[in-house]
């Protein structure tokens, strides 16, 4: 079933499934489709520069952050200096414009920038980082050791939620995330949305409605902010 989704400006939605295919579903046609079924072994997905970049992991030996030009996929980077990727289970846009990922067999974060030519890592106080979102200030990192935020760039991560997390997502002012116990929530509140037939929230996107893979159930759910922000 989906793991990742993204949203294309033009309102299709993009998801990374069972780490081999990209589908994309159109709501003018209500039609999934399959948009690439050789980018590897895809997880995160990401639309920017009117393409998807996404991350992939071979067993967990090898990863990368590519690119998709067509339908196959082309390498900007996948490792810093001697550190080969391993599991780079999410990627997002930082605010300055730089990729970063997130490697959960690492534990570390990798900042990529100048198309691919300056790869660094950042360490995190995170155990086993796999999901990322950002805003214009700051890039959040989440995983099961709850979620840090990092004024971009140069600060220092700040644990913000103690609560394990399956994905991250901002709407407006709001990091909204996931994860089995409290379904989606919003990090560092106890607000949370009412989606009682979502077995295992995963990943998000979207705006109005919100969009949430299910990890347990395999579908995707919409849901209204209009009601709770």
């Amino acid at each position: 079933g989906p793991f990742d989704l993204t949203a294309a400006p033009d309102g299709r939605v993009f998801a990374s499934v069972a780490e081999h295919a990209i589908d994309v579903w159109d709501p003018e046609t209500a039609w999934v489709e399959t948009h690439t079924d050789n980018p590897g072994a895809v997880f995160g997905i990401y639309w920017a520069d009117d393409t998807i970049y996404y991350s992939v992991s071979n067993h967990r030996q090898s990863g990368a952050l590519m690119k998709l030009d067509g339908r196959t996929g082309s390498v900007i980077a996948d490792a810093a200096e001697s550190t080969i990727f391993r599991e780079p289970r999410d990627l997002c846009r930082a605010p300055d414009g730089s990729w970063v990922l997130a490697d959960t067999t690492l534990g570390t974060l990798f900042i990529i920038r100048d198309g691919g030519a300056s790869v660094e890592q950042l360490g995190v106080p995170l155990e086993e980082p796999s999901t990322l979102a950002a805003d214009s200030s700051y890039l959040y990192a989440g995983g099961e050791g709850g979620v840090v935020r990092i004024a971009w760039p140069g600060g220092s991560p700040e644990v913000i939620d103690a609560r394990p997390v399956n994905g991250l997502h901002v709407v407006g002012d709001t990091l909204w995330a996931t994860n089995r116990d409290w379904g989606v929530f919003a990090v560092g509140t106890d607000r949370r949305l009412d989606l009682p037939d979502v077995r295992r929230p995963g990943r998000m996107t979207g705006v109005e409605p919100l969009l949430v893979a299910d990890w347990g159930g395999g579908g995707v759910w919409a849901v209204s902010l209009s009601a709770v922000e």
